[in-house]
This record gives structure tokens, sequence and C-alpha cells, in this order.
């Protein structure tokens, strides 16, 4: 392999990354300017949907064998999602599997990044991969925790909280208030966790061990998700330093959330949220292809988080005579380059699935969510206790029509059903 034909692929994935913060996704509130350039230099995917609402990552393999062409892949770092596990195994591939959700680091040394931002790791292994020669292709997938980022303090709050939230950031209450918060978000910081909910019981936004729904919880929670938010988007402006390379050296960058989050129902602090709701599925994902070919662009074709996966994977190999490339990948998982060139088949729906046996199905005008046990892929989908919401109108699933359109959800059950079943093969096939 000539250095010519030698590429490299970086993904940084957050486990949790709401839409509703990115200045490129709309957001007003908090000023992403790091997102926003890497936006501005490539792809970003308004409609991109977490295959599921909770992680589906495997469990961490304390002791893991590299291959021979895997030079650096630490004991307890996490292994990416099975759709790379074959991409791993190459014997000219280079690859690096960093997992930054349970390290807190110091990063004085890095300019404009709070010393606490427990992301010095990811940092590091951008700089390393980039200067590092490297004989073939080579690929870092970096996992992070994302938001709401329990290591940002709420005195780093770097908003006008009075105009942004209506909360003055200078009352005691207030300070107080999302200290606990804090605190009772991270179990690791909590020495006292009776005496946070007591603060929050004081302030009236306990009854009964429950956090309800209230105008002054919901600002002090978003006030804490642009804290969160701002310090991620900080460090991103050292990894765009360590990608400033001529473009011959650039890899393919994709950011992406894993899941989002409403902020109004964030689970952590509400019950009974719904697990496919739109506020948890739709994601963001941005794709930086080598030297901003794509340079601002934006698609609205339906996409999901499984995706990343097989786009890495026929970036990095794309030799179609190979075993690999040839491995079908199904139709829930696509190349998202090809939506660059426009040769791709596009989407009429998106295979979703959530806690407590939900299953869905996300179309450009409905969304349908189905309860259930998902374990048979060839189950039939329980069309009496099926819901139907239009898109996008509906955002939080609140006005079900099922019952006025009854032929839609009867249409969409039995795509779902076939979906799920070439899901369930495509798996095997994998596997």
């Amino acid at each position: 392999m000539t250095p010519a034909t030698r590429r490299a692929a970086i993904v940084i994935a957050f486990d949790h990354l709401p839409v509703g913060f990115l200045g490129c996704y709309g957001a007003e509130q908090v000023a992403t300017p790091q997102f926003d350039r890497i936006a501005s230099a490539g792809m970003t995917f308004d409609f991109c949907y977490a295959r599921r609402s909770t992680l589906d990552v495997p469990t961490v393999d304390a002791s893991p064998t590299p291959s021979s062409g895997t030079d650096r892949n630490a004991p307890g770092e996490a292994t990416p999602r099975p759709e790379l596990q074959q991409l791993l195994k190459q014997d000219d591939m280079r690859a690096i599997v960093h997992d930054e959700r349970d390290t807190h680091a110091a990063t004085a040394d890095i300019p404009e990044v709070p010393e606490d931002l427990p992301l010095a790791g990811l940092l590091e292994h951008c700089h390393d991969f980039v200067s590092e020669p490297s004989g073939g292709n080579s690929l870092l997938w970096l996992q992070a925790r994302g938001v709401p980022a329990m290591h940002v303090p709420p005195c780093r709050v770097p908003v006008d909280t009075d105009r942004s939230f209506g909360i003055d950031a200078g009352d005691a209450t207030v300070a107080t208030c999302l200290e606990a918060l804090y605190r009772l978000q991270d179990p690791r910081r909590s020495d006292a966790p009776e005496r946070h909910v007591a603060t929050l019981r004081d302030a009236g936004l306990l009854q009964r061990g429950r956090l309800p729904e209230s105008p002054a919880l919901d600002r002090l929670n978003r006030a804490l998700y642009a804290a969160s938010v701002h310090a991620l988007d900080a460090c991103l402006a050292s990894v765009r330093d360590a990608l400033d390379v001529p473009p011959e050296r650039q890899p393919l960058l994709i950011i992406a959330g894993m899941q989002g989050d409403s902020v109004a129902r964030h689970p952590q602090l509400q019950d009974g949220c719904p697990p496919l709701v739109d506020e948890i599925v739709h994601v963001p994902l941005i794709v930086r292809p080598p030297g901003g070919l794509r340079l601002g662009q934006r698609s609205r074709a339906l996409v999901q988080t499984s995706d990343i996966a097989a786009t890495v994977r026929h970036w990095l190999v794309p030799d179609a005579s190979s075993d690999f490339a040839a491995a079908p990948v199904g139709e829930q998982s696509q190349d998202l380059l090809r939506v660059f060139a426009g040769n791709f088949a596009e989407r009429t729906a998106v295979l979703l699935e959530g806690t407590g046996g939900c299953t869905g199905l996300r179309t450009p005008h409905y969304s349908l969510l189905v309860p259930g046990s998902t374990e048979e892929t060839n189950q039939e989908p329980d069309r009496d206790a099926a819901r139907l919401f239009r898109k996008p109108q509906d955002v939080w699933d609140v006005l079900d029509v099922s019952s006025q359109e009854p032929e839609v959800v009867a249409e969409l059950c039995e795509e779902l059903r076939f979906r799920r079943e070439e899901a369930g093969s495509a798996g095997q096939t994998t596997n």
C-alpha cells in the first residue's frame, strides 16, 4: 500500500449529545463555535436517529488481544460496536479504541479547556494519531460521556443565565440548587446525596423524592446542560488544531451522539419518559471528509447511528473484492459518504428500539411506537397497542393519531415487522 492510498478515520462518539444545544442545529442559547466550524467543513445530517434509546455498547473486555495490525488497544478500554469488530482484525490496520467515559484527567496544559474536563486522553490520542506515521489504514474510535457533563461545576456556566434561562446566576439559592443537581447526577462526586435531595426539596423542586416538571427545575437543568455543551465545544478547538494538517493527511472525521436527551424530561430527573420520544432518539451527526470537500452542506436524509460503522468500514476498506468489504451490512446500515455523492438508496423509514421492549419506525412524516417484546424479530407487532404520531410537528409524541389513520398504522406495522426480520438476519450474518 503506497502512502497515497493510506486512509484514516476518527470517530468521536458521545454517549449523550442533544441536538437542541448545538448552533449548527439551530440552537441560539449557547454558542458552539467549534461544532459549527467542523459542520461548516462537512455535512450535517438533520435527521439522524439512534438505533436504540439506551446505550448499545458491548461489555468492556478487560483483557483484549490486539491483532497484529493494532498498535494500541489498552486493557480495560471499550470495544466499539459489533459492526467494527471485523475491521479491527485487518492485518494492515492500525486501530486505537479509547474510552474516555470513566477517566478524570487534568488538562491544565490545554488552553481554554477547564482543568477538570476529562477529555485529556481524547485530545492526546487525536494529536498522536495524526502525527504518528502508519504503514496502513488507521482508525481512532473515541467514546466520551458527552452531556450532561457531571464534571463541569455549575459555577462555570458560561452563559448569561438571567437573559437565556430566566434565573439569576448570583442568587445564592440558584447556585446551591445547581450545585445539588451537579452532585446528584454524578454519584462519584456526591458524598452526601441525602443532603442534596433535601436542598432541592427545600427549594420546592422535590415532592416525595421525585422531581416534578417545573419551570424552575427546567431552567436549572438547562443551565447545567449549557455549561456541559460549552466545555465540550472548547475541547473540540484542540481537536481541530490537531487535525490542521495538509489535505492528503487529513482523516475522515465523524462526530455524533449515540443518544440524545430532552432537558425537560431528562431520565435521571424524570420518571415515565417515553422510551422513543424524538428528543431522545434524534441525535446530531456531523461528517467531515478530508479536505473539506463538502463545505457546509446539510442533508435531510433519514440516517442512523449504525451508519457510522458502515461508513468507516467502506472508507478504510474500499476494495469491494475483499471478503470484509463485500460482507452485507443490512439495509439498516449504509455508507454516509454515498449521501455526499447522491449515490445511495434513500430510506423511507428507520428502525428504532427502546427500553422495556418498545420498538418503533420513523418515517419523514410519522413515528410509530409499538410496546412489547423485541426478542423475536419475526413477532407480529401489536397493532392495537401501536401509537402513531405525525412528524415533524409532534416533537414530544403527545398526540396519538392511530385511531384516525388505521391504514397508516397497518402499513407501518408490516414495515416494522419486515425491518426487524431484516435487521436480525444482518446481525446474524455479521456475528
